[in-house]
């Protein structure tokens, strides 16, 4: 073989063996999925500890007294939002605890949302004051919204665009009333008047329209379930009873509300409302309280506690009115959060 013709065949051998070669399929990064319900198992001492349930599966996040407060599902991430007994705001990322506040002032991280990259939890911290103070955390970063000069609570957190929305309610001066609101951007909005005690609980953000779960007491000590949309109040009681709305989303055009009533015999009924039109989760011969609720594929699901026969408390969630027990009664256990995906 002359030497002159070695490059060419050199050549094609490449090539040949490039075409050949078979491509590399890009890499599929696997989507967690399934119910997911953040709440409290208890330790053999009968105190708190921070977990979830995925799909019914406990995972255990703290050996310590410590609680949970919120969820949410991003890509292929857990993520939860609570506090430890030394007072430290946390929130985990799957089994990953990451501080918000180190033994500084007492603090309390109470929701959690993830919008795009950014993590977003919303609280209470103490600034050497006797009054702890509503804000919000971004990446860390803490973004403070009140003063310190009144009594507030901190229920929600939505992010929606350029905008945060934080939910809870606040004292009025001299602490005579206490009024639901929620901070857009650092500014707050009152949702009623100081006449009467009202409490906001949850809050979620569908294109313009801005919605917030709550209750108010009535002059003659009832309390009404209700929504706010747009600052526009919605009952979804009659005020001669005791039901509350503890949690909300929107779907399209429909509206659902978690909540419970409380009944003459001293108990609690669960239950939900959409559109306005409640469903019972349970009887009301024992108590039973909702803590949040979610819609995937059509289906309701609905987190929160049951009392068992023995006095201790079962959490569990409702998919569809039909109860799913996470755990067996022989110790105290709270569902407060849920996320379907």
């Amino acid at each position: 073989m002359s030497r002159r013709h070695l490059p060419g065949l050199v050549l094609i051998t490449i090539l040949c063996l490039l075409s050949c070669r078979k491509k590399k399929s890009p890499e599929i990064v696997p989507q967690i999925s399934g119910v997911f319900v953040a709440g409290n198992d208890s330790d053999q001492y009968g105190n708190p500890v921070a977990a979830y349930w995925k799909d019914g599966v406990l995972m255990v996040l703290s050996s310590k007294y410590s609680q949970t407060t919120g969820i949410f599902i991003s890509g292929n991430s857990v993520y939860i939002s609570g506090h430890q007994a030394e007072g430290n705001a946390q929130y985990w990322r799957d089994d990953k605890v990451v501080h918000l506040t180190k033994d500084e002032q007492p603090a309390y991280a109470a929701a959690i949302c993830i919008s795009g990259n950014d993590v977003y939890v919303a609280g209470l911290k103490n600034f050497d004051g006797v009054l702890e103070s509503a804000m919000y955390w971004k990446n860390d970063v803490p973004v403070r919204l009140t003063d310190g000069t009144s009594k507030v609570t901190i229920s929600g957190i939505a992010v929606s665009g350029n905008d945060v929305y934080v939910v809870g309610s606040e004292h009025s001066p001299g602490n005579s009333t206490v009024n639901a609101k929620y901070w857009k951007n650092g500014k707050a909005v009152s949702l009623a008047a100081n006449t009467n005690n009202s409490y906001a609980n949850d809050i979620t953000v569908t294109g313009n329209d801005v919605y917030i779960a709550g209750w108010e007491l009535t002059p003659d000590n009832h309390s009404i379930a209700k929504y706010w949309k747009n600052g526009i109040p919605v009952n979804l009681s009659a005020g001669n009873t005791h039901e509350k709305a503890t949690a909300i989303t929107a779907i399209g055009n429909d509206i659902y509300v978690s909540g419970d009533r409380a009944t003459l015999s001293n108990t609690s009924m669960a239950q939900y409302w959409k559109n306005g039109v409640s469903v019972s989760l349970t009887s009301g011969d024992t108590r039973a309280y909702t803590s949040d609720i979610a819609v995937y594929g059509g289906d309701v699901f609905v987190s929160g506690t049951e009392a068992a026969p023995n006095g201790k408390y079962v959490a569990k969630y409702w998919k569809n009115s039909t109860a799913v027990n996470l755990t067996d009664g022989t110790r105290d256990a709270y569902a407060g959060s849920i996320a379907v995906k």
